[in-house]
């Protein structure tokens, strides 16, 4: 990791693009953050794209944006994340779930930064740092054919290879620490540290999710321990092999799930309260909040909290475990340290706590993300600030409020 630093150092302030590749879990959007802040343009904007979230046949116009007209739908010209990130830089996280067809139209962008936007002829010309992650073998991937060669060489300029957190010695403790540190903050207990005990079981794992893996770690641990030291028991390791296992076996999968009611019309009320104090303190941030994101991050925590396995999570809400492990790895390094923002979450975080420790399951967070898209649309606020607080475009907000 020394290596890497001294590696990132000498690259960040330069106008090279840098493609990271590491383990899920390693930190790479994390590093592509600092290589941003040691840029030169640190202070023009940090646009991160996750492309294995985007829905494909909406890539190309998220990308280069599209003109009036251009689609059904296009009633307004609508500048792409491309754009947005002039005179700053463009992080492309897991580059490698793009599909082959949109890697070919970024090619031009890649080489000459360049774009077209969907529906326009013009060519326009942009001062964007790009920086690549993946976790995927790409040489692997050009020969299989899932990814362009042309574009592979054109994105490996620079490259900085992240270890995977059991090749780092004893970076484990000092992370664990670092965690308990932070967490002991947000949760407002007065934890001093480990045991031996504890210690002896951290170094004796292998951490197949890495970083992102051990700070999950540390934060239920926290949240489980009711005294000033974790002890083992606090320490809920899951592996990646009980997860395959579980993803394996999910049909033989006979452990009992926990009885389902309803929530009532109280509870609903006491959360929309809630949900409409964070929109309002989101939508006054000097950097709109993303609302939609943070409910969504903080219920998934709950419930991994509660049940203990992703797996178990995704049964219980009917959703996909892939989606489920997705989702939750994408917010896993995603912080609202706003003060006003931490002070509301832990009131929300005790009221759905309560709601699931009664399992009140049940269709809950559709009833409870329909109550945030209510709180955020008849906020009093433009409909540019209404589609950053729910993390949308502005055509998929005028979808939304169709909906609901």
């Amino acid at each position: 990791m020394q290596r890497c630093m001294q590696q990132l150092q000498l690259v960040a302030p330069t106008d090279a693009s840098v493609l990271i590749i590491g383990e899920t879990g390693t930190g790479k959007e994390v590093i592509a953050q600092q290589i941003f802040k040691d840029s030169l343009h640190p202070h023009k904007p940090f646009i991160t794209v996750d492309c294995s979230t985007i829905v494909e046949n909406l890539i190309e116009s998220e990308l280069f944006g599209h003109i009036k007209g251009a689609f059904t739908g296009a009633i307004n010209h609508q500048p792409g994340l491309i754009a947005q990130a002039e005179g700053g830089t463009l992080f492309l996280d897991e580059v490698s779930e793009l599909p082959l067809a949109i890697q070919s139209k970024l090619l031009r962008f890649v080489q000459e930064k360049t774009y077209v936007a969907v529906g326009d002829q013009r060519v326009r010309k942009v001062n964007v740092r790009l920086i690549l992650a993946t976790n995927r073998n790409l040489p692997a991937e050009v020969e299989a054919g899932r990814f362009r060669a042309d574009l592979y060489y054109r994105i490996n300029t620079f490259t900085l290879n992240l270890p995977p957190l059991n090749q780092r010695a004893d970076d484990p403790l000092l992370l664990a620490r670092h965690f308990l540190e932070q967490f002991g903050r947000q949760y407002h207990k007065e934890i001093s540290g480990l045991s031996e005990v504890a210690i002896s079981k951290l170094r004796a794992y292998t951490w197949p999710g890495n970083v992102r893996e051990l700070r999950n770690c540390m934060m239920r641990a926290v949240i489980l321990c009711l005294g000033n030291v974790i002890e083992p028991e606090h320490l809920q390791l899951e592996g990646l092999h009980e997860a395959n296992d579980s993803a394996k076996n999910h049909v033989n999968d006979k452990s009992p799930l926990p009885s389902i009611t309803a929530a009532t019309d109280d509870d609903l009320h006491q959360i929309a309260k809630v949900l409409n104090e964070v929109v309002l303190v989101a939508s006054q941030q000097a950097i709109v909040l993303c609302v939609n994101v943070w409910l969504e991050k903080l219920w998934l925590e709950l419930c991994l909290v509660k049940w203990g396995s992703l797996y178990k999570v995704a049964k219980l809400l009917n959703k996909s475990e892939s989606t489920v492990r997705r989702r939750h790895a994408k917010f896993s390094d995603i912080q609202f340290n706003q003060p006003q923002i931490q002070e509301l979450t832990v009131s929300c975080n005790e009221m759905l706590a309560q709601l699931i420790n009664r399992h009140e399951v049940e269709n809950l967070w559709n009833g409870i993300e329909k109550l945030l898209f209510l709180a955020v649309l008849k906020h009093d606020c433009s409909q540019q600030i209404k589609a950053k607080l729910l993390d949308v475009t502005q055509p998929t907000l005028r979808k939304i409020i169709q909906q609901v």
